[in-house]
């Protein structure tokens, strides 16, 4: 369900304008009281009012997941977005996921290419996203490959860009990530796709490009182009540390090589960037219980302190055999003052459940009340609807069966105005 029509009633409202005066004279407003999703509809209508991308930061994946909810019940599917947090410290030998990798790429990708600013991003995650662990933004807009139907490369030339992208050659592409030849015919599976497509060459010119169905390797759609974004960061690390080495390689003795190659990330990466660092300047970043977000980053901060000093060691003597003299740094971790002081460029709105001490400046209280009146017992319905309307609540009805509603309650002397929804 979308609530286009509330939200756009709602951010041409008195409240919604009070709100954004508030939030544009100070860069900062403290929302007090009332549910989450309450505050979800107030937050969308102060972004859909002034037309900006929103970046909300919580405390866990598990809230971040009902956020999401929230916003897709108000928004179109397509431009809520869920940015899932490294859940470990960035030291450790085990790395992320690849679908939690695919999915942090996609929507970096995302950002970066939203080249007419017109579609509007609402983008949630935790507060882990703020820690440095992405390379700079310009590496994203230089790793981008565009194929469309007409341009000439060589094959060669192409499986040389994949394997910079860290895409994987296999006999048969199934699985995001990889790609295959036979003869004149390349097929890869995009991460930021939904599925594989088979490039068709005539000579060095792409002939055709089509989507098929990974599955039975059926044709599906033909396409006139595709944008192709990096499959990983292992590449891109790894030919960094053979850059810096004297032997021009890097191995990893007894290890896998791909087991956690982001732990150099700090190595050939001066300063990491971190979610924050994609998102255009004119964006509210609305942070779920501050206090709460500070804890937690703080705690991760220490425990992956205490990680780095216990790894820095075999972390270097790694360096050492590959003949690197570049030490490793922990710049992969911040506190929680120098992570919130860096988005202090952004207009915030920080959301809290009760007053405090620290939300006492530029506050705004709000509140909001389930009416649970019996089913089908219209007339106490309207009694108490026109009771809170005396007391100078609002009132928001939603029904599947709008004007049918507003038929019943009128006849209970209740007269609600109907919004229509597109």
């Amino acid at each position: 369900m979308e609530l286009k029509s509330l939200i756009n009633y709602i951010s041409k409202s008195k409240i919604t304008e009070e709100l954004t005066k508030r939030l544009n004279k100070n860069k900062e407003l403290n929302l007090i009281g009332s549910n989450r999703f309450a505050k979800a509809l107030i937050i969308n209508s102060i972004a859909y009012f002034q037309h900006k991308n929103i970046l909300l930061i919580c405390t866990s994946s598990e809230l971040a997941y009902k956020w999401f909810g929230y916003f897709q019940s108000l928004n179109n599917n397509n431009n809520v977005l869920y940015y899932p947090p490294n859940d470990y410290s960035p030291y450790e030998i085990r790395t992320k996921s690849s679908e939690v990798e695919f999915s942090q790429l996609n929507i970096i990708t995302k950002l970066i290419n939203n080249k007419n600013k017109v579609k509007k991003s609402i983008i949630i995650t935790t507060e882990r996203a703020l820690q440095p662990h992405l390379f700079h933004k310009d590496y994203f807009k230089e790793s981008n490959l565009n194929l469309r139907k007409g341009k000439e490369i060589e094959i060669k030339d192409l499986a040389t860009k994949f394997s910079e992208l860290g895409y994987v050659k296999d006999e048969v592409t199934r699985s995001e990530g990889n790609w295959s030849r036979r003869g004149d015919i390349v097929d890869i599976f995009p991460v930021n796709n939904e599925v594989p497509v088979r490039i068709e060459f005539y000579d060095n010119v792409i002939d055709k490009i089509r989507e098929y169905d990974a599955g039975n390797q059926k044709t599906l759609d033909t396409i006139n182009e595709i944008n192709i974004i990096q499959a990983g960061s292992k590449q891109k690390i790894s030919n960094e540390l053979k850059n810096l080495s004297k032997d021009d390689s890097f191995i990893i003795e007894n290890k896998n090589i791909n087991d956690n190659l982001e732990r150099f990330l700090g190595v050939v990466e001066t300063k990491p960037s971190n979610i924050s660092d994609f998102i255009e300047s004119e964006t509210i970043v609305v942070i779920d219980e501050l206090e709460q977000c500070m804890q937690f980053t703080d705690n991760w901060f220490n425990d992956s302190l205490n990680n780095y000093e216990n790894s820095k060691d075999s972390i270097n003597e790694i360096l050492i055999k590959n003949n690197i003299k570049v030490k490793i740094k922990n710049n992969l971790i911040d506190n929680s003052n120098s992570i919130y002081e860096k988005i202090k460029i952004f207009e915030r709105i920080n959301l809290y459940e009760f007053e405090s001490k620290l939300n006492k400046s530029n506050k705004f209280l709000i509140s909001d009340k389930v009416i649970k009146s019996p089913d089908k017992n219209f007339n106490k319905l309207s009694l108490e609807i026109n009771n809170y309307i005396k007391n100078k609540d609002k009132v928001w009805i939603l029904s599947a069966q709008p004007t049918r509603t507003n038929s019943i309650l009128n006849e209970f002397n209740c007269f609600p105005k109907y919004i229509n929804n597109p």
